[in-house]
């Protein structure tokens, strides 16, 4: 399998798998933390049924680049999913977190969407169907394994998601049960 995904230049899915296992066993060997982010973008799928599939491209090429300005040398970046990517910042605490996942919405925002987007032509459509971003995060502990961190993170990414902005109060990191 390939460690790069073609398209954004951003980690693979199997990569980023490796990496997060060998990022949980460091963490306890270490005795250390990181932050795992997920970031994805909010009406993607209704967006890209509704324009031409090079622009959904656009939109993913466009976040990854966003991710790479704002992640910069704090972590690496992969592509997860179709339209979901993330970020392992080694170390982060909670503060870290919270100002990274802020940082990649703001940077986001109206940048990833291409200008040439169309009118989606639905009766619950008045318009553009519009894209954002929404992240969010859970922070490595030992008793976390690679399905437990991905499930806290991607709930909280769909929390975000639901409130229509980023990282809030209910966003905030839970430990998992052991």
């Amino acid at each position: 399998m390939s460690s790069l995904d073609t398209l954004t230049k951003t980690g693979s899915r199997s990569a980023f798998s490796a990496e997060l296992n060998r990022a949980l066993q460091s963490a306890r060997a270490e005795a250390t933390s990181f932050a795992l982010i997920l970031a994805d973008i909010t009406n993607f799928k209704r967006f890209n049924t509704h324009n031409p599939s090079a622009l959904g491209d656009v939109a993913l090429v466009r976040l990854a680049d966003c991710l790479r300005n704002v992640v910069a040398n704090r972590g690496p970046i992969y592509r997860v999913g179709g339209d979901v990517f993330a970020v392992i910042l080694q170390g982060a605490g909670e503060a870290e977190a919270i100002a990274v996942c802020t940082e990649i919405e703001r940077a986001a925002h109206n940048r990833i969407a291409p200008p040439q987007a169309v009118h989606c032509g639905h009766h619950d459509c008045s318009g553009p169907v519009t894209i954002s971003v929404a992240c969010g995060f859970a922070l490595a502990s030992p008793e976390h394994d690679a399905e437990t961190l991905m499930r806290l993170a991607d709930t909280h990414m769909y929390e975000a998601r639901k409130c229509g902005s980023g990282i809030g109060e209910k966003n905030e990191p839970e430990r998992a049960e052991p």
